[in-house]
């Protein structure tokens, strides 16, 4: 019954991820199939049928949900289904999450904790809600078609399953859609979410499939029995190990025959629910902190589903080490379940990783996050060139500042040889973080060609990651609205991008000299892509052969990650850096719009040239 406005555009992350109807027969024998035997079925399902068809003279939702509370006690004791439609749980990404009914194992008690349900069910009075119906039954991937009937119900079980997966260590899950006389049966996974016909509540098989939940293992119901609950004296010891933590909960994760202790957050997942939902975990090894009073050095323990087509992550690590490539991290142990139940085979993959990073945004001081972006830089090239490896996806989350402070660049598992590094038609197959990618990679395709990221472009990436960070948590010269503007423009959209490149950041948004100068002079180099040929009618009191040799030698740089690594040696070297000038968020908090202000003032080539205040 409760709907979020927010939720309207979750409708879109099922495009491409739909698949159905599946007879419902079909769908517990696959995803189900051991039959119970359970005794006196035939009664069973007299009284199941019974409470179920009480249903059908509702005028109202909430009516419903008695009798199916019910119904439930006579298939599926196990799982008493509990109404939350008042209740519900805490918020995700800022959606309240509050299903009708949600099933919890017996004996909880405590009905508000997402991390104890089971399975949701929503509920509909109107055969119009039902989101899957069109004329022919058909509706894999078809979303455009769904907007037109029942979106809000869409959106809604897209949202509790989201939510739902997020919240707990899960390898797929089960959500019911009930409409008075007719329902479907969902199942989720990181491929895709598989939907049955449009049955009759008293179909055969509908209570068939409660009763194989009610006997079914964990694993069957879609728990991930890697991770299990800490025993008495290991809590004793997980408290010791993470004495600050505002976790609830601790769980011990077993990868290769090892335990490893880490937190339970409430939420662990983000939208969209379909993909790697790559997680990140610190920990501590189980063993070695039972047998050794002193506490043991973290590791980093990554969590993803990644495409079994891909190349596995761990690979990527050991061939940069033989590469001896600096700042890359060492691999303890790894895990890997394939699971193939949809039309894209998903392999669940967790690395354990020797070093522990901090967020980009924890930096110390300014002159910290630009040795940071240096170490980050030479491992890339050192893996462009010793490895013939680009990174495949530049970005905050990925650049990091290690124990020593000083930076490293993670997440491979995107990365892509020569070789590898195919043409594509447009963006949209290109992998990676968008909001870093670089601007070339907009711009439309001429009819039959063809886009094909490459060094310059990742180089360009770091420029952008900079200007994302430092925008966002060093002193600035402009307000919360207009540097909202500023990150809608540029990040949330690419309209922006070339515009400050090309204009060697002229809005002088930097408080910081020495970042600001910095910045403009990284901008000079890579904007020279986006820049025409200089144009003699354009420059008069400069001689037009220095604009020209200067246009010249910044395209020569964009060859090899020389230059971007000589510039940020360069500002290093200075010693007018503050000291102590640590990451401070900047408020966004303005509603007014400031979009339509203008932003940068366009130079011609002459006042870029007249700009260069530093060698290149």
């Amino acid at each position: 019954m409760y709907r979020d406005r927010r939720m309207g555009d979750m409708i879109y992350d099922v495009q491409d991820h739909i698949v159905g109807p599946m007879p419902l027969k079909e769908f517990v024998n696959l995803f189900l199939p051991l039959e119970q035997n359970e005794s006196h079925k035939e009664f069973l399902k007299f009284k199941f049928d019974r409470e179920l068809l009480k249903m059908v003279p509702c005028t109202k939702e909430t009516d419903m949900y008695c009798h199916f509370i019910e119904a439930m006690k006579v298939v599926c004791p196990e799982f008493p289904a509990v109404d939350t439609s008042s209740t519900g749980f805490s918020s995700f990404e800022g959606i309240r999450i509050k299903p009708d009914i949600s099933y919890f194992p017996k004996g909880i008690r405590d009905h508000t904790d997402i991390t104890n349900v089971e399975m949701m069910a929503e509920f509909k009075i109107l055969d119009s809600d039902d989101t899957f119906t069109n004329p022919d039954e058909r509706f894999e991937s078809n979303v455009e078609e769904l907007l037109e009937q029942g979106s809000a119900t869409l959106s809604q079980i897209v949202a509790y399953a989201t939510a739902h997966m997020a919240s707990r260590f899960r390898t797929h899950l089960f959500s019911l859609l009930l409409l008075k006389e007719h329902g479907r049966i969902l199942f989720w996974d990181r491929a895709g979410v598989v939907v049955t016909e449009r049955f009759l509540l008293t179909h055969e098989y509908f209570m068939e499939f409660f009763i194989r939940c009610n006997h079914a293992t964990k694993q069957q119901r879609g728990h991930d029995i890697t991770v299990n609950s800490l025993s008495h004296a290991e809590t004793l010891i997980g408290k010791a190990l993470f004495p600050k933590s505002k976790c609830a909960k601790l769980v011990k994760i077993s990868i290769d025959s090892k335990d490893y202790v880490t937190e339970h957050p409430t939420w662990m997942g983000s939208r969209p629910l379909f993909g790697p939902d790559t997680r990140g975990f610190v920990a501590y090894p189980m063993l070695e902190s039972l047998a050794s009073g002193d506490k043991p050095p973290p590791v980093f323990i990554k969590d993803t589903w990644r495409i079994l087509s891909r190349r596995r992550e761990d690979l990527v690590y050991s061939e940069l080490h033989q590469k001896q490539v600096p700042s890359s991290d060492r691999v303890q142990e790894i895990m890997a379940t394939k699971k193939d139940t949809q039309a894209i085979i998903l392999q669940h993959f967790r690395l354990v990783l020797s070093e522990v990073g901090s967020s980009l945004t924890t930096f110390r001081s300014t002159k910290e996050l630009v040795l940071v972006f240096h170490d980050a830089l030479q491992a890339h090239k050192a893996a462009y060139e010793e490895a013939s490896i680009l990174h495949g996806d530049i970005s905050a989350g990925n650049i990091l500042i290690g124990p020593d402070r000083r930076g490293l660049l993670v997440d491979w598992d995107l990365s892509k040889s020569h070789g590898e590094n195919q043409p594509v038609s447009d963006v949209t197959e290109i992998q990676g973080t968008w909001q870093f990618l670089a601007a070339r990679l907009f711009q439309p395709v001429p009819k039959g060609g063809s886009l094909t990221r490459d060094l310059t472009d990742e180089l360009e990436s770091f420029v952008h990651v900079l200007m994302w960070v430092a925008c966002r948590y060093t002193p600035i010269t402009c307000g919360p609205g207009r540097l909202r503007c500023f990150y809608r423009t540029n990040y949330d959209g690419n309209e922006g991008k070339i515009d400050y490149l090309t204009g060697g950041i002229a809005l002088s948004i930097l408080q910081n000299s020495l970042l600001q100068d910095l910045s403009v002079s990284l901008c000079q180099v890579v904007g020279v892509r986006y820049q025409a040929t200089p144009n003699e009618l354009d420059v008069r009191p400069v001689p037009f052969h220095l604009i020209v040799e200067d246009y010249k030698k910044r395209l020569s740089f964009l060859g090899s990650s020389q230059w971007i690594i000589g510039t940020f040696e360069k500002f290093l070297e200075k010693t007018d850096w503050p000291v102590g000038d640590a990451a401070k968020e900047n408020s966004m908090d303005d509603l007014e719009d400031h979009c339509q202000e203008p932003w940068i003032k366009k130079k011609n080539a002459l006042e870029i040239w007249g700009d260069r205040k530093h060698d290149i």
